[in-house]
């Protein structure tokens, strides 16, 4: 009976412990960290950043200082997600902006925002889920975020009318949700996807920044997707961009940085090989890091969309 309780006992605490790893493996990857995000002037404290820290914090001023109509939709669910409407010239023209993983919309698309203003057409810059003023308790790197893309469309249409034109564009996890998504039943309204510096697969961001922490990726990822599978309700094996755009006709542009240190230019292009669509664009900026292909070539970018959108529009 001694023997039985030791072994009762042991049992319990490898399970304590375990259960404790996965939490904290889960506080991680995906929880929000809504407090340490929240000040969307933060920038990144890496070099690539900082060389260019005036011209994003000026693009960033710029953009939060415009007025824009408040946006609530509900997730297909039941979450209440946040979006900003922005009114231009081209009304019949939607461009849907998602952003980055714990990223901010104004420090995301704050030169993205640009090109809008540029070429004149209305946008809605959205909070992901579990991002801002959105509701959410979990980052899914895109598997649950792909469809608050359809929703997100579907209000478009509903809104602006049948013939309206939508063009879906994102930005890292952004980037990869909308290229997620392009396999999912969207409306023909959807003409074309923007994809800014896009990882190839949940698993595969995953592993690299375990790897980039000085963990071993590959030995670690079970217990992450445990976690998300415990603590989120999601496979996060799922779906990913190379699979998705296998299987879409929708024209799609990519942009990657070729130095990127934290998603780098080989995932862009590995979707961008994998991609089923007649009307694929890969642009590489040189010299760009992570999320900063505008701010770093701001009249290639420019030069790349507006082709890209006269193919399409």
């Amino acid at each position: 009976m001694e023997i039985l309780l030791t072994v009762l006992f042991f049992v319990i605490l490898l399970s304590l412990c375990i259960a404790i790893l996965l939490s904290r493996i889960f506080d991680m990857a995906f929880a929000p960290k809504r407090k340490a995000i929240a000040n969307f002037r933060r920038v990144p404290n890496a070099p690539q950043y900082k060389k260019i820290e005036d011209l994003m914090l000026s693009h960033i001023d710029k953009l939060s200082s415009k007025t824009f109509e408040e946006i609530n939709i509900t997730s297909y669910d039941g979450l209440k997600l946040f979006g900003r409407y922005y009114k231009r010239e081209k009304e019949n023209v939607i461009k849907i902006d998602f952003h980055g993983y714990r990223g901010h919309p104004y420090r995301d698309f704050c030169g993205n925002s640009i090109i809008n203003d540029k070429f004149g057409i209305s946008s809605i810059l959205i909070d992901e889920r579990s991002h801002g003023n959105s509701e959410g308790k979990a980052i899914c790197f895109g598997i649950k975020e792909r469809y608050d893309v359809v929703s997100w469309v579907n209000y478009a249409v509903c809104r602006f009318g049948n013939d309206v034109k939508i063009i879906l564009s994102g930005v890292s996890m952004g980037a990869a949700t909308v290229l997620m998504a392009s396999e999912l039943e969207l409306p023909k309204n959807v003409v074309g996807i923007i994809a800014d510096c896009p990882y190839s697969s949940p698993r595969a961001i995953i592993t690299r920044v375990a790897q980039a922490k000085n963990i071993n990726g590959k030995l670690i990822f079970p217990a992450v997707k445990l976690s998300a599978r415990l603590f989120a309700g999601i496979d996060i094996d799922a779906s990913s961009p190379v699979e998705a755009v296998k299987h879409t006709n929708i024209p799609i542009l990519i942009i990657h940085g070729d130095d990127d240190r934290y998603v780098p230019h080989s995932m862009g292009k590995e979707v961008f090989d994998a991609c089923a669509s007649e009307n694929k664009v890969f642009f590489t900026v040189p010299d760009a890091g992570h999320a900063l292909c505008y701010l770093t070539d701001p009249d290639g970018y420019t030069s790349t969309v507006k082709n890209f959108l006269d193919s399409i529009l």
